[in-house]
């Protein structure tokens, strides 16, 4: 009897121990504000507070869109740690995006929404012309059609060459922009069918071959760091200048004949939602929540006191696309209920 009663009362003041240890990193790192009137709003705006949390639900409209705008502005800040505002593999668009965002929640915009443990801050979806390299336009269009199904994407490449709609070098570019290794490209080109519908085009171009794989894996490297880096991320807009140099690579060293219209960029017109993925309160609270906190407990008291709480610690911004290409497009019917009671608090 009195060993179940010390059992109980060790347990109740050791949760009580575990939850002070919870509560007291939002307070110190992720204080929730209410209102401007909170301390922690003047920290946040000062910029000597890097974090706060706010309650997506129950704190005033205007209140959280201040907040968050502190949050987007901190996010630009090469003084914190990628870790901390991760670009999280999209450098090239990470601020941009976040500026989009911002403008969006400037005009009343942007929405919020739960995903997964974290949330969501997307802005209007739009549309956009951008001028590409006519092979990066072609890899982007095939996987928007194929995804990563390489054999119907060598079998379209394959059609246009037999039809000369495309060079031998357009092939070549097309297969390093799908990104593609040095080794694949190789077999690939060192297919007798692929070679020949190559050939038609260029009877003169000295292609890459299998016989001599160190030479033709050197020259896939030698193109790939012309072309330049995150070739099949394409929210990533190749620079016509280093194709131009792919090009004259070709040309001077494997006797590639370009065609004139390859060293010329063409339209392409990209949909996509600008995006920001934010920390959630439980997230946080799992991270530092003791190990002997016994999971039942733990997952009670951190859902009920933190379930709605979102951070202004941001993991990473990107242009979802929604478009063909590839990535993903769509959110559950519970992210959509979420977000209209943000929108309609």
């Amino acid at each position: 009897m009195f060993r179940r009663h010390y059992d109980e009362h060790h347990r109740f003041h050791s949760t009580e121990q575990y939850r002070a240890v919870i509560d007291g990193e939002f307070k110190r790192n992720y204080p929730i504000i209410h209102s401007r009137d909170d301390p922690a709003f003047a920290l946040l705006a000062q910029g000597s507070q890097t974090f706060a949390s706010f309650h997506v639900n129950e704190t005033p409209y205007s209140v959280r869109r201040d907040i968050l705008h502190y949050a987007l502005q901190r996010a630009h800040s090469r003084r914190l740690q990628v870790s901390e505002h991760g670009l999280g593999g999209h450098p090239e668009t990470y601020d941009v995006t976040l500026e989009e965002i911002s403008h969006d929640l400037h005009e009343g915009k942007a929405k919020i929404f739960p995903s997964g443990l974290g949330f969501v801050l997307e802005a209007e979806t739009r549309a956009v012309t951008v001028n590409r390299p006519g092979a990066h336009k072609y890899a982007v269009d095939l996987m928007g059609q194929f995804r990563d199904d390489q054999r119907n994407i060598i079998r379209a490449i394959k059609r246009e060459l037999r039809d000369e709609n495309i060079s031998a070098s357009y092939a070549l570019l097309t297969l390093i922009y799908l990104g593609y290794d040095r080794h694949k490209i190789v077999d690939i080109l060192s297919d007798t069918d692929f070679r020949e519908k190559m050939k038609l085009t260029d009877s003169g171009a000295e292609i890459p071959h299998k016989s001599k794989r160190s030479v033709g894996e050197a020259a896939i490297t030698d193109l790939t760091k012309l072309l330049g880096r995150d070739l099949k991320d394409f929210r990533v807009v190749s620079r016509m200048e280093n194709h131009v140099n792919a090009l004259e690579y070709l040309a001077e060293k494997y006797s590639f004949s370009p065609r004139p219209e390859e060293y010329e960029t063409v339209p392409d017109v990209r949909v996509f939602t600008p995006m920001a993925v934010l920390v959630s309160g439980v997230e946080i609270a799992y991270a530092v929540a003791p190990p002997g906190f016994r999971d039942e407990g733990k997952r009670d008291y951190i859902f009920e006191n933190y379930g709605e709480i979102c951070t202004t610690r941001i993991k990473t911004a990107y242009r979802r696309s929604e478009d063909d290409s590839p990535g993903p497009k769509k959110r559950s019917g519970l992210l959509g209920i979420f977000s209209f009671l943000w929108t309609r608090s």
